[in-house]
């Protein structure tokens, strides 16, 4: 019997998932006010390693997944006290839209800020040119629908991504700037990688869409672009100026349905705002190693009338004052003739 009690003792002992216990390395739910160095900490009851999971319903309750020195240098802190004195990255990357933090120094198509609307806002590209290449696709075909939670760098390297239209189009133009083109010369990449969409036909489960990928020529080369080979499907195209209006999101966009949301979630935002509903641009920034802050935009055209041009105003005026024109006189045929004839006499 007492071998008994000495059994059941142990047990309850083992089982208890709590201890008070200063010098341990699971003993990390301590605070420090402020941060300062040197306060005094109290000593709190926080979770034990459990000397067995026999009565333990989930025996990986308890479990610290990372390294027990790591544990010692986590303490939980009151959010004005975390980095005191500093301001937040949040706050940073909010404040400057612009991308002011970024480290990367590839070269942007130019543009200017029209309007900041909040979540969207509407900007002002110049005319420039292009590198393009162009193909019709079926978004209802799309091999990446439906895995936006898996892996992007799986996805990335699997079969069915490298076989998709994006990825054809986006390595015939990174040949071209790579060097097969007619001169030869190598092109410094640029951003973004913009593609226009063109609906041909909308159907359930996706659209038919003519899609136009284009590379922005840096600025050097703008005035004379190195010409593509002549059995090259890439070509040169200068896009007209144009007003767009744009909502940025991150995150890695490899599927059709995540630009869609998106193009959709914009399309909703410019209620009462004339724009295109037919066409709209995809258009992403970053590499494909970049892990954060990544950034992807969706561009629909504004279609807001212009002001009117100063001939056609003008002429619109003269034609104003252009006086009617008197209507002929009807003309009898000369069979009507003769018989009027005839009754005068």
């Amino acid at each position: 019997m007492l071998r008994l009690r000495l059994i059941l003792l142990v047990g309850v002992a083992a089982g208890q998932p709590y201890r008070s216990n200063p010098f341990s390395a699971y003993n990390f739910f301590k605070s420090t006010p402020y941060g300062e160095p040197g306060h005094a900490q109290p000593i709190s009851r926080t979770y034990a390693k459990p000397l067995s999971y026999a009565y333990l319903s989930d025996p990986m309750a308890q479990v610290r997944m990372d390294s027990p020195m790591m544990d010692m240098e986590v303490r939980a802190k009151p959010y004005h006290g975390f980095h005191f004195g500093q301001k937040m990255v949040g706050e940073q990357f909010f404040k400057h839209p612009g991308h002011d933090h970024d480290s990367d120094d590839t070269e942007e198509a130019p543009y200017t800020l029209v309007q900041d609307f909040g979540p969207y806002e509407l900007r002002e590209y110049p005319s420039a040119n292009y590198a393009c290449v162009k193909s019709e696709v079926d978004t209802a075909e799309d091999p990446m629908a439906g895995l936006e939670n898996v892996n992007p760098f799986v996805l990335m390297s699997s079969k069915r991504w490298k076989k998709q239209p994006s990825s054809i189009m986006f390595m015939e133009l990174f040949k071209y700037i790579s060097g097969v083109n007619k001169e030869g010369n190598e092109i410094e990449m640029t951003r973004p990688v913009s593609t226009h969409h063109s609906i041909k036909k909308k159907h359930f489960g996706g659209d038919v869409e003519l899609q136009e990928m284009c590379f922005y020529i840096p600025a050097e080369h703008q005035a004379n672009p190195p010409q593509p080979l002549d059995k090259s499907p890439v070509y040169i195209f200068q896009r007209p100026s144009m007003r767009v209006y744009v909502l940025r999101f991150g995150g890695f966009a490899l599927s059709s349905d995540t630009w869609q949301k998106n193009r959709d979630l914009l399309d909703n935002l410019l209620l009462g705002k004339p724009h295109h509903d037919s066409e709209y641009y995809t258009n992403g920034f970053d590499s494909p190693m970049t892990l954060f802050n990544r950034r992807n935009e969706v561009w629909i055209q504004d279609l807001e009338a212009g002001v009117p041009v100063i001939a056609a105003v003008v002429a619109e005026e003269d034609e104003d004052e252009v006086e009617p024109v008197a209507e002929p006189e009807h003309v009898l045929p000369e069979s009507e003739k003769k018989k009027e004839k005839d009754k005068k006499e």
